[in-house]
């Protein structure tokens, strides 16, 4: 019994544009994504999920109460950790706020490159005030912080991603206890503007940890039912869900071809993140570098028929999904459309020739001699 082919789907972020001087990211207009053309000859379906976060958690089967946030914190914890812990998780994100005039505006976190070690004092300064409300606070990585709760918080939060180079006034957490969250980032804010790591950036030119940003509150959600063959990703997300579903977990490859090398037969989900799209400051990453490396050897291995299929994520609102049959050139599919509608009518002529002669050879000759 012949194996089941490698099935691959693939989820992009938004393409990236040329990083602007400074550490504000402007929004631009996106570039166009590299599967563009395949618009015409793939399965195009409405896909809702806008976010890395959010797809993710679709991709995995595993549904949020609307109005709540997306249990990003205790998943990515796990994803960066590799284990678990009960309790209620608030990613607690370091950041630097911009003023612009009579507002504060959200830096781009790539620009902080901020040390572990500079991390864990900025941690350890603010810890002091959040143990007495039974607070724990953790740097696991030097950009991803953890706060864990005794409870669940009245609040609900926005992603740090959809403030970034915007005003963060009327983003900060809402809902009964909002009051009550405000006035806990005022005083982590002071603290941090004392703090000896933040003296030192600031004299050596370097932008501060002026703020922590609260959200992606929750606990480790239900399973979903979507079972992956392997999943394919740095991210932490990615890694977290893959972990809490027991899914087999594999780094990301630089190049397509390299993970078709790889890849056993199954339903594969590789997200590409920031690996992909890390430049250093001042630098550019466009859809360029994507093409060259996943999309073309991936299409190549369609037509190739190494693939049962692709299916392509780009989080812009849409699914494509194409399969070997999709990319033949525009003539075969005609071609092959009329040489069976050919042989079908040459096929039904014979047959109703046959019949017609054995018809006439079973009838009497209506003229004959006497």
């Amino acid at each position: 019994m012949p194996q089941p082919a490698v099935d691959i789907t693939l989820l992009i972020p938004s393409p990236i544009d040329p990083v602007p001087p400074g550490i504000l990211t402007v929004p631009t207009t996106p570039q166009a994504p590299p599967w563009h053309g395949l618009v015409r000859r793939a399965a195009v379906e409405p896909f809702a999920p806008r976010t890395l976060e959010a797809a993710l958690f679709n991709l995995f089967g595993i549904d949020t109460p609307r109005g709540s946030d997306l249990p990003v914190a205790p998943v990515s914890r796990l994803g960066d950790m590799g284990t678990t812990h009960a309790g209620w998780w608030l990613r607690a994100d370091p950041v630097h706020l911009v003023p612009d005039r009579n507002q504060l505006v959200m830096a781009d976190p790539r620009f902080l490159l901020l040390r572990q070690d500079e991390a864990d004092q900025l941690v350890y300064a603010i810890e002091s005030d959040l143990q007495d409300l039974g607070w724990q606070l953790q740097a696991v990585t030097p950009a991803r912080w953890y706060l864990n709760l005794p409870y669940s918080p009245q609040i609900s939060t926005r992603p740090l991603a959809d403030v970034i180079g915007r005003p963060v006034d009327g983003a900060y957490p809402e809902g009964p206890e909002a009051t009550h969250w405000r006035q806990i980032i005022n005083e982590v804010q002071m603290v941090l503007h004392g703090a000896e790591p933040n003296q030192i950036r600031e004299a050596e030119g370097r932008p501060t940890i002026n703020s922590v940003w609260f959200w992606g509150g929750g606990v480790l959600p239900r399973l979903g039912t979507r079972k992956w063959t392997c999943v394919w990703s740095g991210e932490p997300v990615a890694k977290g869900l893959a972990r809490h579903g027991g899914v087999p977990l594999a780094g990301l490859p630089t190049r397509a071809d390299q993970l078709l090398a790889a890849a056993t037969p199954g339903e594969h989900l590789v997200v590409l993140g920031t690996e992909v799209w890390d430049v250093p400051l001042g630098g550019h990453a466009t859809v360029d570098n994507l093409e060259t490396d996943w999309i073309k050897p991936l299409l190549a291995a369609l037509r190739q028929g190494r693939l049962a299929g692709l299916t392509l994520f780009g989080l812009d609102g849409r699914r494509l999904r194409l399969n070997p049959d999709a990319l033949a050139p525009w003539w075969r599919p005609r071609f092959i459309k009329v040489l069976l509608y050919y042989k079908t009518a040459i096929c039904e002529f014979s047959v109703c020739s046959m019949i017609l002669i054995y018809h006439m050879a079973d009838k009497p000759h209506a003229c004959h001699t006497t």
